[in-house]
């Protein structure tokens, strides 16, 4: 569920993930966005998947890469445990 959600709020051919580490409820992501906006974009996606809580930037830098200038990241948030379904009075 975590990569599927990861594929499905990326944005998509402007940012890249460089590492991704899991704990019990910590996720660290790192990677390399065209601009701040689409980190920002990205961090918003995050928390309105439902799925993580305090998402938080650690750093944003600038990094070359061939001629551009992209940005490096480090994201980390919470992940919030799945609902568990509700069961029916007995």
């Amino acid at each position: 569920i975590l990569m599927d959600t990861m594929t499905q709020v990326l944005v998509s051919k402007r940012m890249w993930f460089t590492s991704l580490s899991v704990s019990d409820k910590t996720v660290n992501i790192s990677g390399i966005a065209l601009d701040e906006k689409t980190v920002a974009d990205f961090m918003v996606r995050l928390q309105k998947s439902g799925l993580f809580s305090n998402v938080e930037l650690k750093s944003v830098k600038r990094q070359k890469v061939e001629n551009s200038n992209l940005k490096s990241f480090e994201i980390v948030c919470t992940k919030v445990p799945p609902k568990q379904p509700e069961q029916p009075p007995k």
